[in-house]
Formats: structure tokens, sequence, C-alpha cells
């Protein structure tokens, strides 16, 4: 089965790039007695909506207890469009709090970062104590027809014909549910591991200079091991770690693009596919 396969080269990848150990295979694991905190993801991407007239993104928190009013404090450190609050508080007899961080005018194209963090000796031993959150403004999509899809890690060989979408007055691309055919056709490689037939709503991708394009990030729509807490993302490199090369996440011609991803799940491991070629395959029309 190829999940098998996937899961040796996972324990290899992790021990060269990350120095992961095996024992973080099911990722953070709140005890009852233990009552430490930690965001719910690594990083949360949002995509503002100009019509939109909530201009703030909400952050969950999980602790490992439900006994007590609790106040922890926040830091954050990234654009300064952003506006974090100092601290985060636990009712009694809930184990989840949630805070706004609010944000001002967007510019298209730009992506705003801040990395917002817990206090470390409030974290659980297992917990995520920063948050990386993204936040873009939308374009004006305009159909531009049915673009040739191929993601031979996740899908195999096959060819889908997906619709896509250009940003009035951009070199910006957007794929409309390429993944959702070839999950509904998946033929036992991936099974229960499978979280969401029909994967990302969107992945979208934008020229960055000469031949190079870079994607956002976007989850697969499969869970490692079926566990909720480990969805498989596939990365672009450079958001991932620095250190990753970038070079074939490319246009390879005037229609061709490229993606050479990083296949990860945060605070476990994941498959580097950065060195290959055709990994991911869009041809528009």
């Amino acid at each position: 089965m190829k999940k098998i396969v996937y899961l040796i080269q996972s324990v290899m990848v992790v021990a060269v790039l990350f120095f992961t150990s095996c024992e973080a295979d099911k990722g953070p694991i709140y005890q009852p007695e233990y009552a430490g905190v930690s965001f719910q993801q690594a990083r949360k991407d949002m995509v503002y909506v100009p019509t939109d007239t909530d201009t703030s993104v909400e952050i969950k928190v999980s602790r490992g207890t439900t006994k007590g009013t609790e106040t922890i404090g926040l830091t954050s450190d990234g654009s300064a469009i952003f506006s974090v609050p100092g601290s985060v508080t636990f009712n009694d007899g809930e184990n989840e709090a949630t805070f706004a961080v609010g944000f001002g005018d967007l510019a298209f194209g730009v992506d705003y970062i801040i990395d917002i963090t817990l206090p470390a000796e409030k974290v659980s031993p297992a917990g995520t104590n920063v948050l990386k959150l993204v936040v873009s403004k939308d374009y004006e999509w305009v159909p531009l027809g049915k673009a040739k899809f191929s993601d031979t890690w996740t899908l195999g060989p096959k060819v889908y014909s997906v619709d896509v979408l250009k940003a009035d007055g951009y070199e910006r691309y957007r794929l409309v549910k390429p993944y959702a055919e070839g999950l509904k056709d998946d033929d036992g490689e991936w099974e229960d591991w499978i979280s969401n037939a029909d994967g990302p709503e969107y992945v979208d991708f934008w020229d960055i200079g000469g031949e190079l394009i870079r994607f956002r990030t976007y989850l697969l729509g499969i869970n490692y091991e079926a566990n909720a807490t480990t969805p498989i993302k596939c990365y672009y490199p450079a958001d991932l770690s620095s250190t990753l090369d970038f070079s074939r996440t490319k246009k390879i011609s005037d229609k061709v693009y490229q993606f050479a991803p990083y296949f990860y799940m945060d605070g476990v491991g994941g498959w580097n596919r950065t060195t290959y070629d055709n990994v991911i395959r869009i041809e528009l029309p």
C-alpha cells in the first residue's frame, strides 16, 4: 500500500531535516491532569474578501483541564497592520478559549504575517506555543476556462480537468477544487485517511519573477493516520523553512507550471519533494 511506503519515507525525512522524534507521530496530546495550553494549529491562513464587514480573525487555544478561570499572556511579532490582545482567558468549565486578531487596510498581492506566542512555561509538553497568522486580500477573479491538473504524489499519474480563474489585472491564478475528482477516485491507497473528499476549495499560484512562481500552502484533505490533529499540508518550500530549495516551483513554458512541494504534518514530519520535477503540474487553457 502506498501510504505504508510513505510512512517509511517520513521517518527518514524527518530525522534528516528536523530531527523530529518518532515519539511525536501522533502530534499534541492533552493529558487531563496537565493544565498546559496550546494553539490548535501552528499556522492559520485567512483570505479577506473586500465585501466582508468583519476585519478580524478568530484564534483558538486549548488547555488540558476545564477547572478554574485562567488568563494566559500573549506576545506578537510581525506586521504592524495587526492588533493582538495582550492575553486570552479560559472560563471555568471550558478547555477552549478564543481571541480575535484585528487588521487594518490590506493591499492586493501582499501576505501580511504575524507570529503570536504563548508563554513557554505555560505550554503543554507536546503543545504548540507559536502560531503564524497569514492574512491576504482577495482579488476579483475572472473565469479562464479548464486547466489540466495532476498531482502524482497524492493522486497518481492521472490528469484531471479543473476550472481555473485569473485575478483581473494580475498574473495570478486559482484552481477550483483541483483534488475533488481525484480523491473520489481513490482506489484504496488513502482509505480512511481522506478527511475531505473534495480536497481544498482553491489552490492559488502566481508569478514572483523570472520563471519562478509561488503557491499558497494548502490542506490536501487527507489526515495522517486518519488523525484529525495531523492533516497533511502541501507546503510551498519557503513557508516551511528558508533552507529548502524552491527553484523547481516554476513556470515550465508559456502555459505550463509545476509545484515542487514539501508534504508535511505540523509537529510530525513529512515527505520532501522540493527537488523533484512534475510532482504537481498545471497546464492553463
